[in-house]
């Protein structure tokens, strides 16, 4: 990742990394973590200054509106499939708001990957 890339800062702007949180891939309750619109500046804005670690690439051919959903429901929902420990062929539920984003993900299948 380059200064100038396309990319999207979720909530979770940034987190140690190292602490047993971190590791467990927790970094919401990391005692360092930061968020964005809250203990960070930013979030609606035209360009931010973001840690690349935590920052989600958002490809040149997708637009912004569509883009949107994958740095909030679209990392909510690859956390939990990512928990289940599912793998290929195996099926999985999904049930509430983040129904509509996987209809919309399955419009874009190459963003998915």
């Amino acid at each position: 990742m380059k200064e100038g890339d396309r990319v999207g800062v979720p909530w979770l702007y940034s987190a140690c990394g190292h602490c047993e949180f971190c590791l467990a891939a927790q970094e919401p309750v990391c005692a360092d973590a930061q968020f964005g619109g809250y203990t960070k500046n930013g979030g609606f804005a035209d360009f931010i200054v973001a840690d690349p670690n935590y920052v989600a690439h958002i490809p040149a051919h997708l637009v912004a509106k569509n883009a949107a959903p994958l740095i909030c429901a679209g990392i909510t929902s690859y956390k939990g499939i990512k928990q289940t420990q599912a793998r290929p062929g195996e099926w999985i539920v999904i049930s509430g708001g983040l129904i509509r984003f996987n209809r919309q993900r399955c419009a874009f299948p190459s963003v998915a990957s």
